[in-house]
């Protein structure tokens, strides 16, 4: 036995574990799952210690930050991609607004109330409401399309009712909060829907990643 197979020998017992007893790589599990809690912190907001706030700013952070590595992906991605953009910036403007008194000159530039079943509220808040919600309406809705056409490319059928059910129930969301419903009897339901299509939307990652198909890598620039 000369030098080398003597040091491999030594050696062996500090060699890795078979590659098969390593846990698979999951490259969807991370950005659904930002996408996920990104929906869940900006629908579900708590009205207290600056909670409704601070909980929608992370969340749409979140939700900008799982669509990112997916805009390469395919159409749908990209348009949810850019949806998410676009209610990012919303999002900052209405914090920058209620910052200034510009906010309250619009106010009353767009006067009028709008009536609730719990009474009025400015109208100028109402049509920020509908506009913020009708951008996130469509960013689920590229990100569904997006889904269904990752399952045709690694043809398979594609399983995503939970993205639609999403789709739809945002946009129920908008008539629920211009109504403006309360109450567990009529809301708890409705919460009880979303909470489980949010579940069946993050084990979406795992079957992607079952289904073989991975991430293209964003091309990075570096200098020389």
């Amino acid at each position: 036995m000369d030098e080398f197979d003597r040091l491999l020998y030594e050696g062996s017992a500090q060699l890795p574990p078979e590659l098969s007893e390593l846990a698979p790589p999951r490259p969807w599990k991370k950005p659904i799952g930002q996408i996920c809690w990104g929906l869940a912190l900006i629908t579900i907001t708590l009205n207290f210690f600056g909670l409704n706030i601070l909980l929608p700013a992370v969340g749409t952070a979140l939700l900008w930050l799982g669509l990112a590595p997916l805009r390469r992906e395919n159409g749908g991605f990209r348009f949810a991609y850019v949806c998410a953009t676009l209610y990012a910036v919303l999002r900052l403007t209405i914090i920058l607004l209620q910052a200034t008194p510009l906010d309250h000159w619009l106010a009353g530039l767009i006067s009028g109330e709008w009536n609730t079943t719990t009474g009025p509220v400015p109208l100028y808040n109402a049509l920020w409401t509908v506009l913020l919600q009708l951008v996130l309406v469509f960013t689920v809705g590229g990100l569904w399309q997006g889904l269904k056409e990752v399952f045709r490319q690694a043809g398979q059928k594609p399983r995503t009712a939970s993205a639609g059910g999403l789709v739809i129930l945002e946009v129920l969301l908008i008539p629920m909060a211009l109504i403006g419903m309360e109450g567990w009897l009529l809301v708890g339901p409705v919460l009880i829907l979303w909470i489980c299509l949010i579940v069946s939307l993050r084990k979406i990652s795992k079957s992607l990643d079952q289904a073989g198909y991975a991430l293209k890598p964003d091309p990075m620039r570096v200098s020389g």
